[in-house]
């Protein structure tokens, strides 16, 4: 079904086979699709050194996700206003006027296939160089690479979060302005905007915030600042009177009229180049954020405790799975157990009773000793502090005593998360029977 134009049809093709998708509604594993799709765009985008175009149009990224259903053949054959080709050999309709193909969507737009259908690519005249290969050049990409290509391709696998949520708005807002030759003046306009969400810039001053994040980004860099200016005066032409009137960087203005100027190139080809830049530079600083734990250290382990014993205290979900979910609370826990930070008693009581009582819930065999202590914290008072300590007690050392590998991974969170807390408690208890 694929063509590149006309009747000329294309050999080869990148593609994959998955379950169904219900691809005509929307859904978190169709949007990741689309976020591949402007992955692929984006990647393909660098400007041409000395035309300034971008390598391939953004529109040469084309997605199409469909699976097999029985279509109504005046979707994929129209009989009003149109001459019909001959039915093609094997095309059948049954007494509903359906016939077997496919359907989902093509570039987020709902779209219909059957025998004899063909599928363009989103751009008029698009090209099959002989040198590119989708499966390949993305195989290439490594993190020696100055447009941070692996670092863009790492952010399929991260869970929805305001960051990512920017910069896959900003990348398509870029790639707006890259698959718009015929129109320019709102190619540049896109771009202003993609670098307004990638650098959160504020609705005031704009040139000057947009100068300074860059220069934060990149460094001093000469002449940076006389193309944010140039950048926006441009924009604010697009915007109040619908067109650019110079496209020309001026790399020096003259001083008085009549004066010497000197251009070189467009300020749309720098911008192209610039975004990239900053969008590399703002991914590998996330990326070291990342690897250092910067995220992690600015929260409590007051705050963990709470959330912790908030998540099992509402899991609707099976036991395991509600143990896995805070796992990641539980190594943070473990790992700054020794960082100075005042917890409340009941905060932690609270949490390691919860998973103490999510854990009974779990189909693991364990021994009467263990059960009956995780029965007995069960049925301790709330908020009674002396019946609870003394339960957690006794339900560490059996914890502690007990067969790990026979806990299985649920067991292990909890025996953890047990053995942090109780350092945290066993000297209040100790105290108190002390006395």
């Amino acid at each position: 079904m694929l063509y590149a134009r006309d009747d000329v049809r294309i050999a080869e093709s990148v593609y994959a086979i998955t379950e169904p998708l219900g691809s005509l509604r929307p859904g978190p594993i169709i949007e990741r699709l689309d976020r591949v799709r402007a992955l692929v765009a984006y990647l393909y985008s660098s400007p041409h050194p000395t035309s300034g175009d971008a390598f391939m149009p953004s529109q040469f990224a084309s997605l199409a996700v469909v699976e097999p259903a029985n279509v109504s053949t005046f979707l994929v054959r129209p009989e009003h206003g149109t001459i019909l080709p001959p039915l093609p050999e094997g095309y059948v309709v049954d007494d509903w006027h359906q016939t077997p193909g496919y359907e989902g969507t093509y570039n987020r737009q709902p779209i219909w296939l059957a025998k004899g259908s063909r599928l363009y690519g989103g751009h008029p005249d698009t090209t099959l160089n002989i040198a590119q290969n989708l499966f390949i050049d993305i195989g290439r990409f490594g993190s020696g690479d100055r447009w941070g290509r692996e670092l863009l391709l790492d952010l399929l696998d991260q869970p929805p979060a305001p960051f990512t949520e920017r910069i896959f708005t900003a990348i398509d807002w870029y790639n707006l302005a890259t698959g718009r030759h015929d129109e320019s003046d709102r190619s540049l306009l896109s771009l202003a905007i993609a670098f307004e969400v990638l650098l959160e810039l504020p609705s005031s001053e704009k040139t000057d915030r947009l100068a300074d994040s860059i220069a934060l980004l990149l460094g001093r860099t000469s002449r940076l600042r006389e193309w944010a200016s140039q950048f926006y005066t441009a924009r604010s032409q697009v915007a109040h009177e619908g067109r650019v009137r110079d496209w020309w960087f001026y790399s020096v203005r003259p001083a008085q009229k009549g004066g010497a100027s000197h251009k070189f190139g467009s300020i749309m080809t720098y911008g192209l180049e610039i975004f990239q830049l900053c969008l590399t530079t703002i991914l590998t600083g996330a990326k070291l954020a990342v690897q250092s734990g910067l995220s992690e250290r600015f929260v409590a382990n007051s705050e963990r405790y709470i959330e912790i014993a908030e998540k099992l205290g509402k899991a609707a979900e099976p036991a395991d799975a509600a143990i896995a979910s805070i796992k990641s609370l539980v190594d943070e826990l473990d790992r700054y157990q020794f960082v100075s930070s005042p917890t409340p008693t009941r905060e932690v009581i609270q949490a390691l009773r919860a998973a103490a009582g999510v854990f009974s819930r779990c189909d693991i065999a364990i021994g009467e000793e263990l059960a009956a202590a995780l029965k007995s914290l069960q049925e301790a008072p709330k908020k009674d502090d002396d019946a609870e300590l003394a339960a957690l007690n006794v339900l560490e050392e059996q914890m502690r005593s007990a067969d790990q590998v026979a806990l299985g991974p649920s067991g292990k969170v909890v025996a953890k998360l047990i053995e942090v807390g109780w350092r945290k408690l066993f000297m209040i208890y100790y105290r108190d029977h002390a006395k």
